[in-house]
């Protein structure tokens, strides 16, 4: 199943799959204080933020590369 992606904001997207949701500011002139990572196959209530989790550093890098092969236009760097 493909994942989705929305922008939710001027440089918030939101990527997600049957297993992960990613939710993030991603332009690379702000530094990212804040997002939202969640296993949805583990925790489908989104109660554990797993952002910034070294364990899921490669989860959240392959949903930041999706969501700039979604858009590779976008006005924001990730």
């Amino acid at each position: 199943k493909a994942p989705r992606c929305v922008r939710t904001g001027r440089c918030r997207v939101m990527v997600r799959t049957d297993e992960w949701k990613l939710e993030a500011f991603m332009d690379a002139r702000i530094p990212d204080a804040d997002g939202s990572l969640y296993n949805l196959a583990e925790d489908p209530g989104e109660r554990v933020n797993r952002y910034g989790d070294p364990v899921c550093a490669a989860v959240c890098a392959r949903l930041r590369s999706l969501a700039r092969d979604w858009d590779p236009t976008a006005a924001f760097a990730i």
